[in-house]
């Protein structure tokens, strides 16, 4: 979605439709609820959110769709019941409001993302 470019995720969020704000917004409330610690910027005009200064999950929205990175191939077998009928691409799960991510799936995501950061030494 061609849009000018955001200094902050409140920003962004405005910048796009009420509905993908909504849903973004319940995917950034639970990565604040999960990470309390996680930093909120603004990166690849996408919103980031940031551990130990080093980035750990990227959202976005897209006019057809929302996505949330990075997202590899073992959490998307990891999951892949609870994401079965998700499109996505190498590196990025689409959701949408008709197909939001499923509560479970996104705070496990999130956590798993949080031990791959951990893992690589942040």
């Amino acid at each position: 979605m061609a849009m000018d470019k955001a200094s902050s995720i409140d920003e962004y969020l405005q910048m796009i439709p009420e509905d993908q704000r909504a849903l973004l917004g319940t995917v950034r409330d639970q990565i604040n609820k999960q990470v309390p610690e996680v930093e909120e910027t603004i990166s690849y005009n996408m919103p980031t959110f940031k551990l130990r200064g080093k980035p750990l999950i990227h959202l976005a929205a897209w006019k057809k769709h929302c996505s949330f990175y990075p997202i590899t191939d073992a959490v998307l077998s990891a999951y892949a019941e609870g994401l079965a009928g998700f499109k996505h691409t190498k590196g990025s799960l689409h959701f949408t409001t008709k197909q939001p991510i499923p509560q479970d799936v996104l705070e496990a995501m999130i956590q798993d993302r949080v031990a791959d950061h951990e893992a690589s030494g942040y």
